[in-house]
């Protein structure tokens, strides 16, 4: 809660549980991922299942744009880097 930028150092988290399959129309289907997340899976890529349509827009659009390094969403808020 500053009005200026503050350096804090950060820590990946040593174990994380995302969403990679959902019940479906009678089995499970994998949910849509996108790459460059800064938490990504062997495979580069990340889930997206629990973004509403309107960031999945939004991230989508953000990681075209030139200098777009990866992304986080905050799970209390949300973003793109």
């Amino acid at each position: 809660m500053s009005t200026e930028p503050q350096l804090i150092s950060m820590a990946l988290p040593k174990d994380r549980q995302d969403e990679m399959k959902r019940a479906g129309s009678g089995s499970e289907e994998f949910l849509e991922r996108r790459a460059r997340h800064l938490l990504s899976d062997t495979e580069g890529m990340f889930p997206v299942g629990r973004l509403e349509p309107d960031e999945i827009e939004v991230l989508d659009t953000e990681m075209t744009r030139h200098g777009a390094l990866d992304w986080y969403r905050n799970p209390t808020g949300g973003g793109a880097r």
